[in-house]
């Protein structure tokens, strides 16, 4: 359970010490759906290229997000720790995955 509320607690702390970057991942997720909204798209055709992206993001976020919070890759030693930051960094890489999805379902053509 700790690990948990710790887990929140960092997500939260981030928040406080850079409100406008939540609000700006909001903007840019709704200005990517809108900016997309008149065209035809095959959501499902444009999923796996979304993935990739997604999985792209996750492996530079691996390794800069320790950066962005002021610390280091080499400070996370424990267990609880590594799976903290593997899920931060599975939830802002599947933020880049929801934007890059419009983008992909309207290349790919339905």
């Amino acid at each position: 359970m700790y690990e948990l509320w710790l887990g929140i607690n960092i997500i939260y702390e981030w928040c406080l010490m850079y409100p406008a970057i939540p609000l700006a991942m909001l903007a840019v997720l709704v200005a990517a759906y809108v900016l997309n909204r008149g065209k035809p798209k095959d959501w499902r055709k444009g999923f796996f290229p979304a993935l990739v992206w997604a999985i792209l993001g996750f492996i530079v976020l691996f390794f800069v997000y320790p950066m962005l919070i002021k610390s280091s890759i080499f400070e996370v030693k424990r267990l609880a720790d590594w799976i903290n930051h593997l899920g931060i960094c599975a939830g802002l890489a599947g933020f880049v995955g929801l934007v890059f999805w419009p983008f992909m379902a309207a290349r790919v053509r339905a």
